[in-house]
């Protein structure tokens, strides 16, 4: 039986493991095998959730940074969309709903 899956980083090990056991006669243990499927997908899943919510951070982050901008009438309305590529009235329901007014 195979007992050395301790910690497999990818699936090109999980194979080679298995191809070498499979040519030693060796007896597969597949609820083992599928615990490190488990893991190393999670784990993947993991890191995937976190690339895409540091990039949805850059996103808001930039898009507060123009709210604020168009606030404080450094901006206008209309250079905000045209930085954001949204229109006009977009802006504005998203400054709103994000809890920022707009200028007078």
């Amino acid at each position: 039986m195979i007992n050395a899956y301790k910690k497999i980083n990818n699936y090109d090990e999980v194979k080679e493991k298995l191809f070498l056991s499979a040519k030693k006669g060796e007896a597969i243990n597949m609820g083992k095998l599928v615990d490190i499927l488990w893991e190393e997908g999670m784990a993947e899943g993991i890191e995937k959730g976190i690339e895409k919510g540091i990039e949805k951070g850059k996103v808001v982050g930039g898009n507060q940074k123009i709210y604020e901008l168009v606030q404080e009438g450094i901006i206008t309305v209309e250079q905000g969309a045209d930085n954001l590529n949204i229109s006009c009235e977009q802006l504005e329901a998203n400054m709103i709903n994000m809890g920022y007014s707009l200028p007078e």
